[in-house]
């Protein structure tokens, strides 16, 4: 290949390398060959110092030696490790001690949380004797206590062998109750749970569960209707233990209120009197 000639701008033709670009690449190697020969100056001083402290280091171990501190100083550092040991041990055994006391207290406090709100729903749905009032309870507490965002109320009319539905809430959409059909008694999962008196909970709650639960509202272990819960608020995915708590005490608790309700609004000024106080005393006997 023919060697490229100078031309009056400073390049060689071919392609070859500019003159000014040769003068930076040189300038470029040169500083680099300074700063390594300043490298090789700082590591031959620092080696210079580890020989010196190494030298400083023989010197006091000998010192030492021989004045019997380093034996000493060591028996004073074993002691120390000894000591030093014992006090991680015993951190060990305090730090898992506040864990356990710890889990505890969030159990006891959960225990109490549940003994509040099973407390409040007892006491709510039998602070008052108005049917609408009861009714209104009952949907606050699976609203506001289990976090229930559709259900229905559904009454058992016996000698049809069917359950009716009279009422019930839902958060983001009116409910239309003519819509809503009547489940005979032991059809499909509602009217099997009132049929065996027994409580329907999808476990875990799927997306598509629909019931979530059915709860049988119980007098004296008769069905007299059914409270359905369909959907939950949208904060809430899954049961608590609470829940299963608050079930049982609709189930047993709201129909007696239903039941007295309906019978105190039958007779608005009854009061019992005495003598009929003490004869329902003596039919229990």
């Amino acid at each position: 290949m023919a060697k490229g000639k100078p031309n009056p701008k400073g390049k060689t033709e071919g392609g070859g390398i500019q003159f000014e670009r040769r003068d930076e690449v040189l300038q470029l190697f040169k500083r680099s060959a300074e700063f390594y020969e300043d490298l090789l100056k700082e590591n031959e001083r620092l080696r210079f110092q580890v020989a010196q402290l190494d030298q400083e280091r023989g010197q006091l171990r000998r010192g030492l030696e021989g004045a019997g501190l380093l034996v000493e100083l060591e028996k004073q550092v074993q002691q120390l490790e000894v000591e030093r040991r014992s006090l991680l041990e015993r951190f060990s055994a305090v730090e898992k001690e506040n864990a356990e006391y710890a889990t505890r207290y969030a159990e006891i406090e959960e225990q109490h949380n549940t003994l509040a709100n099973l407390y409040i729903a007892s006491f709510q749905v039998h602070s008052t004797l108005r049917f609408r009032e009861v009714v209104r309870v009952i949907l606050e507490i699976a609203i506001n206590l289990i976090g229930i965002g559709r259900m229905v109320l559904y009454a058992l009319d016996a000698p049809h062998k069917r359950l009716v539905p009279v009422t019930g809430d839902g958060i983001r959409e009116a409910l239309d109750f003519a819509a809503l059909p009547t489940i005979a008694v032991g059809e499909g999962v509602v009217g099997a749970a009132v049929a065996n008196n027994q409580r329907y909970v999808a476990d875990p709650p799927l997306p598509d569960s629909n019931p979530l639960a059915v709860i049988p509202l119980v007098v004296d272990d008769k069905p007299i209707g059914a409270l359905v819960l369909e959907r939950f608020l949208v904060q809430k995915n899954a049961w608590s233990p609470v829940d299963f708590e608050l079930f049982t005490l609709i189930g047993a608790h709201a129909g007696t209120a239903l039941v007295a309700s309906m019978q105190r609004a039958d007779r608005p000024d009854f009061i019992p009197a005495i003598e009929r106080l003490k004869a329902l005393l003596a039919e229990e006997e």
